[in-house]
């Protein structure tokens, strides 16, 4: 195990338990959301987080990517507050055009739920541009700290504004969510910015054209790339919110499986990228290959028994999470689906790293437009007949392409290789998870201790799985040295 496979796993042991339990209290958030807010503030609340999450993707996607991109290059240079005080300039000017539009339209409709769209906006970009640039520049510790942090937040601002408005019942109003999601990412958007010292970097002569033009050239094409993954990962939301109807029973039981995931791709992600990213700097794509197999291997590892696990325990959850409300019950089948969608939208991240590090971004966007044409296709399709599961299918169908579109295309320059015997016995370890997992919790008809069960009994045997087989003797036998070391 070289010095880079054994950073890479060092911080895997960091962001994994800590996006683990970040995932938890995502998950326990949603739950509270849904039992706070009346059934048409929660669906209003997630129309306007779905569109912000859009807005984020479209305006500040590109920004925050070259953000994160270069600022492992001039964080500890001369150039750092030419390089932060531009990305601070070039921030404000997407959230200020935001801004400028919605207090018109505010002002002409009376409607606030456009001001809070923007408040959302601006403090979910500062989080997510903040964040990336901390992972960048090693300071690990205190990019798990403000995530852990602005999660807990969440649901305590809620909490606290709920009480404000009423005791008892639930509130038919979305600003307790707004001021939960906007207050938590603003604070820790703040705390990541004064830990990485932008503050004292800012001034307004700071501004470089060579940092913006570096900027552009890399983001801007990605603005084509955020349209188009954008449109993969909510297309399926915009289409039952127009046709369909249910969108918060749809939107309730599909955020369970994003959320998973979202915890899972962040977790591994933020390990595995530094790494390829300085093996690609220091020697190319012979440098870069190893660490991308064994970043792919590890996701897989961890996801497929994951979206296995979620199918297995769907319904149960849903009933736990919900209260047994029948009306959310109904869609849990999304999140099973949902999970098998995110399966492979974490796994084509891998796939197209050859794009990202080179800097190309059309081949990733012409493979995201296809998947989408696909996805609104067999979406639409399938909704006469069976409702938000067609929308669900038809995600699963468009991330299902998009994967093999990039993993194919790829094979020329650089995609990641996995053994067979590393797929097999995540397959059938993932089965024998997901299948006992459902197994029990058809046997014990209480929600809370079916999943009490369930899950142990998932991860089991799945655990004994790979252990049979030795497929992690190599992780095992490393734990066993460093113990040894240890003593």
């Amino acid at each position: 195990m070289d010095r880079s496979d054994a950073r890479m796993g060092r911080a895997a042991l960091l962001f994994l338990p800590a996006k683990v339990l970040e995932g938890l209290i995502g998950v326990w958030t949603l739950s509270f959301t849904v039992s706070a807010l009346s059934y048409d503030a929660y669906e209003r609340f997630s129309a306007i987080n779905t569109v912000v999450v859009f807005a984020n993707l479209l305006l500040l996607g590109w920004i925050i990517n070259a953000s994160t991109r270069y600022v492992g290059d001039y964080a500890c240079t001369d150039d750092a507050p030419r390089f932060f005080s531009t990305t601070a300039a070039l921030w404000s000017i997407p959230n200020l055009l935001v801004l400028t539009v919605t207090a018109i339209l505010h002002a002409v409709t009376g409607n606030s739920a456009y001001l809070a769209g923007f408040c959302m906006l601006a403090a979910t970009s500062l989080y997510q541009t903040v964040l990336g640039m901390l992972v960048q520049t090693g300071r690990k510790t205190g990019c798990v700290a403000i995530s852990l942090a602005s999660a807990l937040l969440k649901p305590a601002v809620m909490w606290g504004c709920c009480m404000l408005l009423t005791r008892t019942g639930k509130v038919d109003r979305i600003l307790p969510a707004v001021l939960g999601y906007a207050v938590s990412e603003l604070l820790g958007g703040l705390a990541g910015a004064i830990l990485l010292k932008i503050p004292r970097s800012l001034s307004w002569k700071g501004f470089s054209r060579r940092i913006a033009k570096l900027f552009a050239g890399y983001g801007i094409p990605l603005m084509g790339v955020s349209v188009s993954v954008g449109l993969l990962n909510m297309v399926d939301r915009f289409i039952i919110l127009l046709f369909a109807g249910d969108f918060g029973a749809y939107n309730a039981n599909n955020t369970i499986a994003n959320t998973v995931f979202t915890m899972l791709n962040v977790g591994v992600m933020r390990a595995v990228y530094p790494a390829v990213l300085k093996g690609y700097r220091e020697g190319g794509v012979k440098s870069a290959k190893p660490l991308l197999d064994r970043g792919a291997r590890m996701y897989v590892l961890l996801a497929l028994p994951a979206a296995a696990g979620l199918c297995g325990i769907a319904r149960t959850l849903s009933a736990f999470l919900y209260q047994g409300d029948a009306f959310y019950v109904s869609a849990s089948p999304v999140i099973g689906i949902a999970a098998l969608a995110m399966f492979f939208s974490g796994l084509n991240e891998y796939a197209i790293k050859t794009w990202e590090l080179r800097g190309r971004t059309v081949p990733i966007m012409v493979n995201a437009f296809i998947a989408v044409a696909v996805k609104i296709a067999v979406s639409c399709a399938l909704l006469t007949g069976m409702g938000f599961l067609g929308a669900a299918i038809g995600s699963l169908t468009g991330f299902i392409l998009y994967f093999t579109l990039s993993f194919l295309r790829a094979r020329r320059t650089l995609v990641f290789t996995l053994r067979p015997r590393t797929l097999i016995c995540a397959l059938v370890g993932s089965i024998l998870c997901g299948g006992g997992a459902y197994l029990v919790c058809t046997l014990i008809s209480r929600p809370v201790l079916a999943l009490v069960c369930a899950i142990p009994v998932g991860i089991v045997l799945y655990a004994a799985t790979l252990l049979i087989s030795g497929e992690v003797r190599g992780e095992i036998d490393a734990v066993v040295r460093r113990l040894r070391g240890r003593r």
